[in-house]
């Protein structure tokens, strides 16, 4: 009998989690991406075809969309931006990427030292959805225990 096909996840298999002072913050996303920034490396050895390539991993950035439900998001990131202004210790901000694939299992991604960079607010219509974007880094992505 043939192995049953398990369809492709969708938008509401996975989410993003951003917390701050391991509070997690229910920022409604429309979407979001995230990618390793490398530096990539070509060594041309003599007497060799071709260059010897490897990859160095910096970091990781991504950034995503929320739909504006109101200005707490605002507040969130003005008081990150007060504690660095006030030279102080930063406010923990971490998160977490969460898969849920259509076969029953669960997968978890922690996302380590979250930097948010910068943001835009964009209204567009009387009618259409406030939007924001936010671009953050952060320095390692790790595996935990789903629950």
């Amino acid at each position: 009998m043939a192995d049953k096909i398990v369809p492709f996840m969708e938008g509401r298999n996975g989410r993003l989690v951003i917390m701050q002072d391991n509070v997690p913050k229910s920022y409604p996303m429309r979407s979001y991406r995230v990618r390793p920034v490398v530096t990539k490396h070509a060594d041309g050895v003599c007497g060799e075809q071709r260059d010897r390539l490897s990859v160095t991993l910096n970091h990781y950035e991504g950034s995503f969309e929320m739909y504006e439900k109101d200005a707490e998001w605002l507040r969130d990131w003005l008081a990150a931006q007060s504690a660095r202004d006030a030279m102080t210790v930063p406010l923990d901000q971490q998160g977490a990427l969460r898969f849920q694939p259509n076969n029953g299992t669960k997968q978890s991604f922690l996302l380590e030292d979250v930097t948010i960079d910068d943001w835009e607010l964009s209204r567009t219509g009387r009618s259409e959805k406030g939007m924001v974007t936010v671009n953050w880094r952060c320095t390692d992505i790790k595996e935990v225990k789903s629950v």
